[in-house]
């Protein structure tokens, strides 16, 4: 499946400055998204399961309506979702592992 990472320059009532990590399930549905705190994300880093966003954030940069920051593309690539973590493979062939920790960060499969 595709991912996305979108460095998000969001205001402290939106979280602050973060990562959104976007993975397309399926190519149709819209984009399961965490917020993630660190990016390359190291083994204690936080992240926080969002709900799906839109996907027009696959290939987006720039502002978000009503004053939520602007967004800028950071990485791209192939997700593989495995039970607790997911792994990424970069379009440049770097190899990355964001742990997933509570079930409730964890997409409906």
């Amino acid at each position: 499946m595709r991912y996305v990472v979108l460095h998000h320059t969001a205001p402290p009532s939106h979280g602050g400055p973060h990562f959104d990590l976007m993975l397309d399930s399926d190519g149709k549905s819209p984009l399961w998204t965490w917020r993630v705190y660190d990016w390359p994300p190291r083994a204690t880093t936080r992240i926080e399961r969002l709900p799906d966003h839109r996907r027009r954030y696959l290939n987006y940069e720039g502002p978000i309506s009503d004053g939520r920051g602007d967004v800028r593309r950071v990485e791209s690539g192939v997700a593989v979702l495995a039970i607790d973590h997911i792994h990424l493979t970069t379009d440049d062939q770097q190899q990355r592992t964001v742990k997933l920790g509570e079930q409730s960060e964890r997409p409906k499969l």
